[in-house]
């Protein structure tokens, strides 16, 4: 007989944890030179030190759900995007969100793109979007999510997106094109 997915009884973090301990003691370390494959990025130890305390600190509050609850996330989310749009050049009115992670980001980029093109390019019929093969594959995940139809365009052959592939592509459906610096790969 299988065994239930879920323990009937729970158990004491220690045996836990030691079990964790275990399992992770078989994993490659997420900041090893030239690992991209965990999609972590390195700036330290004291910015992990850094990191690791804001994350506890703020673990189990969400602005999203109760702004008035937790003000201070407000503020950091409205301090950080007038930053990195003073950073860009953004033009007056621009603005933007925070996200988890690069699969988030997609999602919410072309969630955007299919809103704009509603009210902007109503003629798109079939919405679709135009990116190199290279790029990240959350953008076709988000195009499946989304109800859009992905094209991906062949890389050139030093591993850029082919430009004159993409303007190729482009049609009276395309609401974004996008693309990767560097290739996801």
């Amino acid at each position: 007989m299988t065994p239930p997915r879920f323990p009937p009884n729970s158990r004491p973090w220690p045996d836990v944890q030691a079990e964790m301990t275990s399992a992770h003691a078989q994993d490659k370390p997420w900041y090893a030179p030239r690992q991209f494959k965990g999609g972590s990025y390195f700036g330290g130890e004291d910015v992990v030190q850094v990191a690791n305390d804001a994350y506890r600190m703020y673990i189990n509050h969400n602005a999203l759900f109760a702004p008035d609850l937790f003000p201070s996330l407000v503020k950091y989310e409205s301090e950080l995007l007038d930053a990195l749009l003073e950073m860009l050049t953004s033009p007056d009115g621009a603005g933007g969100s925070l996200t988890s992670g690069g699969t988030e980001s997609i999602i919410v980029a072309i969630k955007a793109a299919r809103a704009w093109a509603r009210d902007h390019k109503p003629s798109a019929a079939k919405p679709e979007i135009v990116v190199p093969h290279a790029a990240h594959p959350a953008f076709d995940k988000a195009t499946h999510i989304l109800g859009i139809k992905t094209v991906r365009v062949p890389t050139s052959v030093d591993f850029r997106a082919d430009l004159q592939a993409m303007t190729d592509a482009i049609n009276e459906n395309t609401i974004l094109i996008a693309g990767s610096a560097p290739s996801y790969p």
